[in-house]
């Protein structure tokens, strides 16, 4: 009796937090601010590998005239990825900067690697 106890314990916590799991993914998912940006695919098959998808950016590689920060860039440094309105309704790159932007779409992002 008190194994049977235990075990209804043990399942009535699991599902207290795999509700409380999904309530926060809900929860972000109905508050979040969202937007639709441009991406081009890439769905090759491969032998070896199998199906695979790999999505590309515009904002991929980002040069020196898409840089409006005020310090050089630097590897780690945290870095914002400015969109705007596109006449198609998409939200397209316009520059990457290292303050956080008050008025533009922008996703936050890390620098991985910076060439000289």
């Amino acid at each position: 009796m008190q194994n049977k106890m235990k075990l209804i314990l043990l399942s009535f916590i699991q599902l207290i937090l795999l509700l409380s799991l999904l309530g926060s993914i809900m929860y972000f998912k109905q508050t979040a601010d969202t937007f639709k940006i441009e991406a081009e695919s890439l769905d090759p098959i491969e032998p070896l590998f199998g199906h695979y998808a790999a999505l590309s950016y515009k904002f991929d590689e980002i040069t020196d005239k898409d840089w409006k920060g005020e310090a050089k860039p630097k590897e780690g440094q945290k870095i914002f990825i400015v969109f705007k309105k596109s006449e198609k309704g998409l939200y397209v790159f316009d520059f990457v900067t290292d303050q956080r932007p008050d008025k533009f779409k922008y996703i936050s992002a890390e620098i991985s690697y910076v060439y000289d």
